[in-house]
């Protein structure tokens, strides 16, 4: 409710303050080089994180001001992540799971504003690299039967991809949504 939000934030300052922030960090993103599929030692974790960032603080801002300069920052660095060769699922499955989170609510976010190219690649690439491997056990961890954080953070990020691709999935969203609620048990306990 991105005109509640709005609403809201003329009249508490806390949101305010909040609000402030992420157009703050949307401010940076936009002077910020093309993300690189880079590892650190194992890890895509750095990227992804800060894909993540990019992304819901520039589909926030875009959502809360209109400022085209937001939506256009974040669906380039939607495109980059989705044209990367993979999300590292393999080596360090933490890092899916908080670049489908990023994918996942940026494409739900700018959904009507976003090309059908950039949708579609969005909806090859969380297939292909977060449905695909966690289906296929393809990691490094299971994070299923993990009561760390891997649990919240790999679950949470394919629970995102899951919601906005159910439409196109139903029946493999459905079981990967179930297979979350089931596995967080674990950590949750």
């Amino acid at each position: 409710d991105f005109d509640g939000i709005k609403a809201a934030v003329a009249v508490d300052c806390p949101l305010k303050t909040i609000n402030d922030k992420i157009i703050a960090n949307a401010n940076s993103a936009l002077g910020k080089s093309d993300l690189k599929h880079e590892l650190s030692g194992k890890r895509l974790l750095s990227v992804s994180r800060d894909a993540m960032q990019r992304i819901l603080s520039c589909a926030y801002a875009y959502k809360v001001t209109g400022e085209e300069k937001y939506l256009v920052k974040a669906e380039k660095d939607i495109n980059t992540v989705c044209n990367f060769p993979d999300w590292n699922a393999a080596k360090h499955w933490l890092d899916v799971g908080e670049m489908a989170a990023g994918v996942a609510l940026g494409y739900d976010w700018l959904y009507h504003e976003l090309s059908a190219d950039t949708k579609a690649k969005v909806i090859s690439a969380i297939k292909n690299f977060c449905f695909t491997p966690a289906n296929n056990k393809q990691w490094n961890l299971n994070f299923y039967d993990s009561d760390s954080n891997w649990n919240q953070v790999c679950n949470g990020g394919i629970v995102m991809a899951a919601a906005a691709l159910l439409d196109k999935y139903p029946a493999e969203c459905a079981q990967l949504l179930s297979d979350a609620i089931r596995s967080n048990e674990n950590s949750i306990e």
